[in-house]
């Protein structure tokens, strides 16, 4: 009888530990698993390694690119980026623009939005080319490259000294910082990469 008993109570134990390891991982209808953390992590880091490689094109074709001229950011702190370059083959002025729009718990230390970009506008119907006025632009499509992300930090620091080809320091270019936290453990994500078109 107390051997049943023992082995009822390992049995127990052993459901339990089931239990508890699935709940981690599938999570509950209150809070996410690692599956959907981890997927959701992978998202985020795709969606600001889309941004770093678009952002590249800002200035790229144009006599003296600036910052708020050919690169411009609205929203304090930063919340979208509008850019423009030439296209090498056709000669025309195209732009693009991306935001980080919150949309739960808005200014809340657990706030979580969407990240969006106009991918490509040919040509330019803006100049400069804003990011107001390109996502209030109708006959532009915006898609969603990222949702539920926590708080997106954007920072720009113009003629950066660790941004220069070469041993060209007398013409540094933008330093550009995109950070967020990631959902598993609540790890920081960050990428830091420079614009060399735009110098100042």
């Amino acid at each position: 009888m107390i051997g049943v008993t023992i082995g009822l109570l390992g049995v127990l134990g052993m459901i339990s530990l089931y239990l508890a390891m699935a709940r981690q991982v599938e999570g509950t209808p209150s809070e996410p698993g690692l599956r959907q953390r981890s997927q959701q992590d992978g998202q985020i880091a795709l969606a600001i390694v889309t941004l770093q490689y678009d952002l590249q094109r800002a200035g790229f074709g144009i006599d003296t690119p600036t910052l708020n001229t050919d690169l411009i950011s609205t929203g304090t702190p930063i919340s979208s980026l509008g850019w423009r370059w030439v296209n090498p083959t056709s000669n025309v002025t195209e732009c693009a623009a991306m935001r980080y729009r919150a949309t739960v718990n808005t200014g809340a230390t657990n706030e979580t939005g969407v990240v969006e970009i106009i991918p490509l506008a040919s040509p330019c119907p803006s100049d400069p080319p804003s990011p107001t006025a390109l996502f209030a632009n109708t006959d532009l499509v915006i898609q969603t490259v990222a949702t539920n992300v926590p708080t997106l930090v954007i920072t720009l620091t113009a003629a950066a000294p660790a941004c220069y080809i070469g041993t060209d320091a007398a013409t540094p270019g933008l330093r550009v910082t995109l950070q967020t936290r990631l959902s598993l453990g609540g790890l920081p994500s960050s990428t830091d990469f420079c614009i060399f078109n735009i110098t100042s």
